[in-house]
């Protein structure tokens, strides 16, 4: 879809949420938002190059709409007829939406509607990537998040399709109505979600059912004998998931089961995926865990790509200790995760673990905290190992917090040497101001220097903000 077409859909989109917002006689704000970000690169032959970003929001008390777009140095010189003509190039990213919220007392539920170039997360993401991500070794208890989670988009969020989304929410906590939501994209692409939540004697328990139809696959076959992957036609294939979470003061944990199409046997066949996940506090002791299995380690994604993994394993015990000077807390996350390494020329596929290792202490005392952490790696591949390590100070005063810190990461042959402030005053227009040395070797030696420094000002009057943004970067 080129830049008109869009252009005119959101145009559209825009005045029926203006007509809506002209109702609402509640005005929440304004904001403005700029942004300029630059790069100088490290070799003489290549150009500078930045990127520009504009940006509106407004908000009533039952409406919310917003638009930006970001544009590259060469798209900025164009005409504005080619805009409107072009295709979408790659440097050019448009962002828009509106939600529209409705309900009350006397209805059962509240009703939210979204369209736009729409976010969405939670069970959306993981039915993309069902694996559970790193942890960090301090941080807190959390549990999967269930619902598809429409949003509108930031000022700066990648490109995506045009979309409409549904979210119906019981009006009244603690009814046994279920949450709500829907969606569906230009594309083909469709999602919905059913959530249950029960509190019974301090115990929290939720049950969610989402799924829905990505569209991906290939239109039409490649003209080789022999196809390094198997060919199955574009079209829509199914895939959902089933999340049972329980949470209490001392423990929480979740099961999920999920489910993708598989395009050769259709859902007869279809490829299973089993994850489960844990926390108990013992005094001063939390312990999480995890735990993910794959029916098949080569199961195909909603993306159109393969999991290429079996199994995984997480491990994450933590210590925290109260002292009359301040709070000392100490943790480490360990990750064991089977993948599957493809066969390559000679070599069969084959199965390889790969290792990750964190560990972290942090001492937090009056308006201060001091943290160093440690990790490494192991790769599945070619057992390839990498570290890293990491010093921080972080202060809160009446003026200003600021934060500096300093980081070493060694990968193969190549080693880097990070060294980073950010500030963050108070009841100034300079909302924040970063700072950052790279200094990077090859086999010990010196090779470049990276540096990249931004600020941020935010001014408000009269229920307007405006926001700004400048980032520069560059390697000498």
């Amino acid at each position: 879809m080129n830049i008109k077409k869009r252009a005119v859909i959101a145009a559209r989109i825009l005045a029926l949420a203006a007509a809506a917002a002209a109702q609402d006689n509640v005005f929440r704000g304004l904001d403005f938002h700029t942004a300029l970000t630059g790069t100088v690169p490290y070799r003489a032959e290549k150009e500078c190059s930045f990127v520009a970003t504009a940006g509106l929001r407004a908000r009533t008390e039952h409406f919310s709409a917003i638009a930006s777009v970001s544009q590259k140095e060469q798209q900025l010189l164009q005409e504005p007829e080619q805009w409107l003509t072009q295709e979408e190039p790659a440097g050019r990213t448009a962002r828009f939406g509106v939600q529209f919220g409705g309900g009350g007392a006397s209805v059962p539920y509240r009703a939210e509607v979204f369209a736009g170039t729409l976010r969405y997360a939670r069970a959306w993401s993981r039915l993309k990537s069902p694996l559970p991500g790193f942890p960090s070794p301090l941080s807190g208890p959390s549990l999967p998040l269930p619902g598809i989670a429409p949003a509108l988009p930031g000022f700066t969020s990648a490109q995506a399709p045009l979309s409409a989304a549904l979210c119906l929410t019981p009006s009244h906590n603690g009814t046994p109505l279920p949450v709500i939501q829907c969606m569906c994209t230009e594309g083909g692409t469709g999602a919905a979600s059913l959530t249950e939540r029960l509190s019974f004697g301090g115990i929290r328990a939720t049950a969610a059912l989402s799924g829905g139809t990505f569209v991906h696959g290939q239109q039409q076959a490649g003209k080789s004998w022999f196809l390094k992957e198997a060919f199955y036609r574009e079209r829509p294939y199914g895939a959902a998931d089933a999340e049972f979470t329980l949470s209490s003061k001392l423990f929480s944990g979740a099961v999920l089961l999920g489910m993708a199409e598989n395009p050769a046997g259709g859902l007869q066949d279809a490829f299973y995926w089993l994850r489960a996940e844990s926390s108990a506090q013992f005094g001063a002791l939390r312990i999480k865990a995890s735990a993910f299995s794959a029916q098949q380690p080569d199961m195909l994604l909603p993306t159109g790509k393969k999991l290429m993994v079996r199994g995984q394993l997480q491990l994450s015990p933590q210590l925290t200790f109260k002292f009359p000077a301040g709070t000392l807390r100490t943790g480490i996350a360990l990750q064991q995760t089977e993948r599957l390494i493809p066969a390559k020329g000679k070599e069969e596929a084959r199965f390889a673990d790969e290792y990750k290792c964190k560990a972290a202490t942090s001492f937090t005392f009056g308006k201060g905290s001091v943290q160093a952490q440690c990790g490494g790696s192991i790769a599945a591949k070619d057992g390839s190992k990498s570290s890293s390590a990491r010093l921080s100070f972080s202060y809160t005063g009446a003026s200003l917090h600021s934060t500096t810190a300093a980081a070493a990461s060694f990968s193969g042959k190549n080693s880097t040497l990070t060294f980073s402030e950010r500030i963050c005053p108070k009841n100034t227009a300079f909302s924040s101001i970063n700072m950052q040395t790279a200094l990077q070797f090859k086999d010990g030696v010196y090779e470049r220097t990276k540096l990249s420094g931004g600020l941020q000002l935010s001014c408000k009057a009269h229920g307007i903000q405006w926001n700004g943004k400048l980032s520069l970067s560059g390697s000498f």
